[in-house]
């Protein structure tokens, strides 16, 4: 701390005050040393890619949310639909990955993930016929819990 502010000082010609400080200056040190000014809080979990790609079918509200939590899981996302849907809200949390709803008339054919999300619950569980394996990620998830996510994420 004390070499950063003495550095900060010999090139900029700035006081640092620790106690009553304008802004603060962060480092991270991961192989390299990255500098930031300002922290944006995020909704944690993984980069999106790193545990592969899966389809999410999406039906409903409840099936965003299930593919958002596959995201956040660090999932690629391939969102599938039987009809026309809106993904804007899976699209915020995209970054840049250019996400594109994909209408489907079964889930023949789709193989370019091994990995089908749904968006059931426990009172809604039900047997889907697929050769993709099938994850349900709001499986314990209650009414009121999938409310507040949701609405948290808006």
């Amino acid at each position: 701390n004390q070499e950063i502010g003495q550095y900060v000082v010999d090139n900029t010609k700035t006081k640092v005050d620790i106690k009553n400080a304008e802004f603060t200056v962060g480092i991270e040190l991961i192989d390299q040393a990255y500098i930031f000014t300002e922290k944006i809080r995020g909704y944690g979990g993984l980069p999106l890619g790193i545990e592969g790609k899966v389809y999410a079918l999406i039906e409903d509200t409840n099936s965003l949310l299930a593919a958002w939590l596959m995201m956040k899981r660090g999932c690629s996302l391939i969102p599938i639909a039987y009809e026309e849907k809106d993904i804007d809200l899976l699209e915020k949390f995209a970054y840049g990955q250019g996400i594109k709803l994909i209408i489907i008339k079964s889930f023949d054919g789709l193989n370019d993930a091994e990995v089908l999300v749904i968006n059931h619950t426990l009172d809604d569980f039900k047997p889907v016929v697929t050769k993709l394996t099938v994850l349900r990620p709001l499986v314990t998830f209650s009414d009121t819990e999938l409310s507040e996510l949701l609405e948290e994420i808006q």
